[in-house]
């Protein structure tokens, strides 16, 4: 897959040098075909946001998401940030989230590393259609809006551990 864009908010544009060292080594940085080791998942976190991160004190916080929010623990609400954009300027929307997810679980790619079975229309393979461009479980409302909707209840720090790590990538 080609990336052409990586998100990035819009008020972080001033130029800054981070300097990390690892003691491992990177299988993959692409975020479609990587697994779920520290060093993956910081790496590929500094090209392309998560939706959450896990902050000071082991609290969740927002990289691309402004919030999310639940009723019932089974329906989860994300609002992104209106911030968020892709390293051309183009918002990053509820669009390129689907995506994503249904991206890393076609056939195609099929990530073992990921695990998506909890939401409505993903297989207990972790698979979705060749081809999918929506399912019941990823649910569209506008271009910041959308819903998460599992076949399970769960509780937030659940679903945010499940979800927080997902990497978006350009179409």
């Amino acid at each position: 897959a080609a990336f052409t864009a990586v998100p990035v908010l819009a008020d972080a544009a001033d130029e800054k040098i981070v300097n990390v060292a690892f003691t491992d080594q990177f299988t993959s940085v692409n975020p479609l075909d990587m697994d779920v080791t520290f060093i993956n998942l910081y790496s590929t976190s500094m090209g392309f946001l998560p939706l959450f991160q896990v902050g000071e004190g082991n609290v969740y916080t927002g990289a691309l998401a402004e919030s999310i929010t639940t009723e019932d623990n089974q329906t989860f609400e994300l609002t992104l940030k209106d911030e968020a954009v892709w390293s051309d300027g183009e918002p990053v929307t509820t669009d390129d989230v689907i995506f994503t997810i249904l991206k890393m679980t076609c056939p195609a790619v099929a990530n073992p590393h990921y695990d998506f079975t909890m939401f409505e229309g993903i297989s207990d393979a972790n698979l979705s259609e060749e081809g999918a461009t929506e399912i019941p479980g990823l649910k569209k409302i506008d271009e910041k809006h959308m819903q998460f909707i599992v076949e399970t209840k769960m509780n937030m720090n659940t679903f945010l551990q499940n979800v927080r790590s997902e990497e978006h990538t350009s179409e």
